[in-house]
């Protein structure tokens, strides 16, 4: 069995992170992690934006470290949030949570709860 090390759960400067892509994957790759999994918020993009930064973490992507594009979904007050990835769409922000992890489901995706405290 292989043992790989991925980051979950992290933002860059395409929403409210402070690292550039090429900066989060190198970082990923000086911590020895053969992923890093973005989860940039919901409220921030748009269809359009979800295709550039797409293609934006392929091209951050070295060959030790790839970037997975994965967005973090936001009911609509705030208090639950979703991360998602292996979709090829963006769902809309702020929209119904449970519609949207239908829908990233049927696409193949996951949907993993962030930040649990929140709703005790």
């Amino acid at each position: 069995m292989t043992v790989r090390r991925v980051l979950l759960h992290n933002h860059s400067t395409w929403s409210d992170g402070q690292m550039s892509l090429d900066t989060v994957a190198r970082l990923g790759e000086y911590l020895g992690a053969s992923a890093v999994v973005m989860s940039e918020h919901d409220y921030e993009f748009t269809s359009l934006k979800w295709d550039d930064y797409t293609s934006a973490c392929r091209q951050a992507s070295t060959r030790k470290c790839a970037v997975v594009p994965g967005i973090e979904y936001s009911s609509s007050n705030d208090d639950i949030h979703i991360v998602t990835v292996g979709t090829p769409y963006f769902h809309g922000a702020r929209r119904n949570l449970v519609d949207t992890i239908t829908a990233v489901r049927a696409e193949g995706g996951a949907a993993i709860l962030a930040h649990p405290s929140r709703r005790n």
